[in-house]
């Protein structure tokens, strides 16, 4: 996103030739498969097979001409719609704007974030959270009015929250072993320092939950407890054939850092675009339907520049993530290390509670609940929403923030 003078000029949705294009192209194919869906040629996925003969069966009884007409006319207003909001986002006057944080720590690019002129005591439970390393950590603490860190603070739990920022510079090559190694593991253990009398909890959200289970096993002694947030662990998890070879492509992905210096925000985002390629028509379509000065349409913006506003990922992580943990399913076989050290998430002997969202589009419920079977006696939650829904969304403060409030106080 680029400010320009004070008034938002928003590039987004990323990458949006991509979102354009698929969107022209499902109102074509749309257009297209109509009449062999009417002469009952159209092949159907053997899943859709029983509603594609009733499908038919409905179309049989309607003049053609006059549905492909009304097929037209319904796909151009799709798309005029999604136009009409993508450019109303792209205008919006939402500016995000929090209470300033503490920077209390920092290495290698990387910080830690506590609320600036906390009167929390020494001895409050502290939520150390971990956010992924492809979307920038300001989700957990998205707009004053919708923040889970101001929201942990305010139930008497000192929110500590990671911020990774980018690889870039002396980072630019980092390894996830090192930004385990030389940034997670020494941001733990200066908490540990300052706050020696406190009760730590570790929250890890996404991806952030996967490479926060080698720092729980490592550190158990000394943490109260493990909460992970629609993190992947069984990698395979309702992914075909063709894309398990695309991940474990390695010589490709490598060839992309290469050209790029590391794995593009554009091209990540064409990864998630893949696993539902009709939502950003759907999405703005509804977001133009919004009037502008509400507070809908602001939580909507708020998200959405959050979405854009992702980070590369380095050469040796992206090729680590795609190639050993989508290509090989490496953490769920037990053959992710780090350091040479086997990452055995059955150790884990500290409460642990597995929050998985029931309409989870990035992060199978599968490929996160796989963690909660290894991990023995983990607690299972399943907030009512989406993956990132749950964490910043209208019903997240009654939601999985609460359930995660809820637990720091049982345990």
């Amino acid at each position: 996103m680029i400010d320009d003078g004070g008034q938002n000029s928003r590039m987004g949705p990323r990458p949006l030739g991509l979102h354009l294009g698929l969107a022209s192209m499902t109102v074509g194919s749309a257009a297209a498969a109509l009449p062999l869906a009417m002469s009952g040629t159209l092949p159907w996925l053997p899943e859709l097979e029983e509603e594609g003969a009733a499908l038919q069966q409905k179309l049989s009884v309607i003049n053609p001409a006059e549905l492909m007409l009304a097929t037209g006319q319904q796909g151009q207003r799709r798309l005029q719609q999604m136009m009409s909001g993508i450019q109303k986002y792209q205008a919006h006057s939402y500016k995000r704007s929090v209470p300033k944080r503490q920077e209390i720590w920092g290495c290698n690019g990387a910080v830690l974030l506590e609320m600036l002129g906390s009167v929390l005591s020494e001895e409050a439970p502290i939520m150390f959270m971990v956010p992924s390393l492809v979307n920038r950590s300001y989700i957990l603490d998205l707009k004053s009015d919708r923040s889970f860190f101001e929201a942990l603070h305010q139930n008497g739990i000192r929110p500590i929250l990671l911020d990774w920022g980018e690889p870039k510079g002396p980072i630019a090559d980092f390894t996830l072993d090192q930004y385990l190694l030389e940034i997670l593991y020494p941001a733990f253990e200066y908490l540990t320092e300052k706050y020696p009398t406190a009760k730590i909890h570790i929250l890890g959200y996404c991806m952030g939950g996967t490479i926060s289970v080698p720092l729980v096993e490592a550190y158990q002694k000394r943490i109260a407890s493990f909460v992970t947030v629609a993190a992947p662990w069984d990698f395979h998890a309702d992914l075909g054939a063709v894309a398990k070879m695309f991940f474990s492509a390695t010589g490709h992905w490598r060839n992309v850092c290469q050209t790029f210096g590391n794995l593009p925000v554009d091209m990540l985002q064409t990864l998630f675009t893949a696993l539902d390629p009709n939502l950003c028509m759907r999405k703005f379509a509804m977001f133009d339907t919004l009037s502008e000065d509400s507070a809908a349409a602001e939580d909507f913006v708020a998200l959405e520049d959050w979405l854009n506003d992702g980070v590369p990922l380095s050469t040796e992580v992206a090729l680590q993530c795609l190639g050993e943990w989508y290509g090989l399913n490496a953490p769920m076989r037990g053959e992710w290390s780090v350091e040479g050290q086997k990452v055995c998430p059955q150790n884990i002997t500290i409460p642990s509670m597995i929050a998985v969202p029931k309409s989870d589009k990035i992060v199978p419920p599968s490929s996160a609940l796989a963690l909660a079977d290894v991990i023995p006696n983990a607690a299972v939650v399943t907030p009512p929403s989406g993956h990132v829904g749950m964490m910043a969304g209208a019903r997240a403060p009654s939601g999985l923030w609460q359930e995660v409030i809820n637990w720091v106080e049982k345990v």
